[in-house]
């Protein structure tokens, strides 16, 4: 639609492929909360969970908006025209589905002149957004992430409220980046995002799957329905490229089904006869802090070191590899400034101080997280300790197994409080320790801070500490209050940390 540009918008040509009005409204922007409208704004009031599309539209109109575009579950009023407060109302069924069309067209499809990548899979996703943003400021390209952490420049991330944010905002924030001087974007796509819509008009030059295990089983009921979700994003969305970790089962399986997917393994499987694009460790060598890897690829048998804690990280700078040798870098730039790569603020996030125990901070709030993260610390000398609980209101089922995972794999063990959110906390902390068998090394608290502080305090030197479940967040939300609480602010004060550094020698 080439009348559509970014500054004024002809509401009449914006929504005319769903309904044709005569009268022309001009709007110089749009959002679907009415907290954000601007005189000659358009608003988008849709259904929620706990709300209606009426319940704002008031609101918008005081603070100026032009016209409205509201959702509707009727037939009969889909496609039809009121007049509120003498606001034009057009009422559209199904209109979260076509949000990311109406939010292209008002910002002129941004993706068609910008490069995205697309993360998907229940972890890891985040870590490699960030890979990837560091490695392109390593290599002198400007690039932009969206996700979990915040949104914008690496070193300037604006704070985010979903994994996958509202269609509009994704648009609007890619036409942000492109107007910066953003030349690639590294984008988280969750589960969520996919099947509501968020991503359907973006054009991806690279599609990344992580890995699939059990989490938000509260949304999708089943494991089922939770991987036909993921599918979503490289059956029906525009993915020009497709990476995918095969040793994850489900990678495995979507290679047979997908063309043409670089290939990715760190557990020596040849992959040359499965594929044209892919690489495979063939040697793993610890030595310190940095993990040396022998690989071998479509283009040629290279070493590369890295300095990021975890096997899991091992795939995924090699996803984040793949993802830029497909967009046109070259392997030796790449491999010349991945041991500069650092680990992301809450991923597997180390603090240490003096003569006291190293503490792991790390999001992992699903039970593959967890066994994975509790893994990675097994070739430390001394004893392992895990600081977790569960969030509330979301899968329980989760629980009992994240319970089990730590009793196995720490040697001692602290339940406390995570977000409980509006569940009774102690029926949390019930549902795991279900999973627990040997209670001898099992301490309470439910008091996050004091638990991390109790940790610290008891631990010897050669101990090593996973906080676990909130990584980044500088938050906790108990009953319906979100408080200020921060696990990496709380482990610095416990260790004498200042708050800019998170080692002192």
């Amino acid at each position: 639609m080439s009348s559509v540009n970014t500054t004024q918008v002809d509401f009449k040509l914006l929504i005319e492929p769903w309904i044709k009005i005569n009268k022309s409204y001009l709007i110089k922007g749009l959002t679907i909360n009415s907290q954000d409208v601007k005189k000659d704004f358009l608003f988008i009031a849709i259904n929620g969970e706990k709300h209606t599309s009426n319940d704002f539209i008031k609101d918008a109109i005081k603070n100026g908006a032009t016209c409205i575009l509201k959702e509707t579950n009727s037939d009969l009023e889909d496609r039809s025209i009121e007049y509120s407060d003498n606001c034009l109302v057009v009422k559209i069924k199904n209109l979260k589905n076509i949000l990311s069309d109406i939010g292209g067209r008002f910002y002129n499809y941004p993706s068609k002149n910008h490069r995205i990548i697309g993360v998907t899979g229940t972890n890891g996703k985040t870590s490699i957004t960030h890979i990837i943003a560091q490695w392109l400021d390593l290599l002198g390209q400007k690039s932009t992430i969206m996700g979990t952490n915040g949104s914008g420049e690496l070193n300037n991330l604006k704070p985010s409220i979903n994994t996958t944010g509202n269609p509009i905002s994704i648009q609007k924030n890619i036409h942000d980046f492109v107007t910066i001087g953003s030349k690639i974007t590294a984008m988280e796509v969750s589960s969520h995002g996919l099947v509501q819509h968020r991503v359907k008009n973006i054009n991806f030059d690279v599609g990344i799957f992580t890995n699939l295990s059990r989490d938000h089983l509260d949304y999708h009921k089943t494991m089922e329905s939770y991987e036909k979700s993921k599918f979503l994003f490289f059956s029906t969305h525009n993915v020009k490229n497709m990476v995918l970790n095969y040793d994850d089962l489900v990678g495995q399986k979507w290679s047979k089904k997908l063309n043409d997917c670089f290939l990715i393994s760190i557990k020596n499987y040849d992959l040359s006869s499965l594929t044209k694009n892919y690489i495979y460790v063939k040697n793993i060598r610890y030595v310190g802090q940095k993990t040396l890897l022998i690989c071998a690829s479509h283009l040629t048998e290279f070493e590369i070191e890295i300095n990021l804690l975890g096997s899991f990280n091992i795939t995924n700078v090699l996803l984040s590899l793949a993802s830029l040798l497909l967009l046109g870098f070259k392997l030796d730039d790449l491999i010349n400034t991945a041991e500069k790569l650092v680990s992301v603020e809450g991923r597997m996030e180390i603090f240490h101080n003096y003569d006291n125990p190293t503490v792991v901070v790390d999001y992992a709030h699903t039970p593959d997280a967890l066994h994975k993260a509790l893994s990675s610390l097994s070739l430390k000398k001394g004893k392992i300790w895990c600081v977790f609980g569960c969030g509330g209101d979301r899968d329980r089922g989760k629980r009992v197994e994240m319970g089990r995972i730590a009793d196995n794999l720490s040697d001692k063990l602290i339940l406390t409080n995570d977000n409980p959110r509006t569940e009774d906390p102690k029926l949390i902390l019930d549902d795991i320790m279900s999973g627990i068998k040997d209670k001898t090394n099992l301490h309470v608290i439910p008091d996050r801070g004091k638990a991390i502080q109790y940790a610290i305090d008891k631990a010897d030197q050669n101990d090593i500490i996973m906080v676990a479940g909130k990584g980044h967040e500088n938050y906790q939300i108990i009953g319906d209050k979100k408080i200020v609480f921060s696990d990496r602010d709380e482990v610095k004060k416990a260790l004498g940390l200042k708050n800019d550094t998170n080692s002192i020698k």
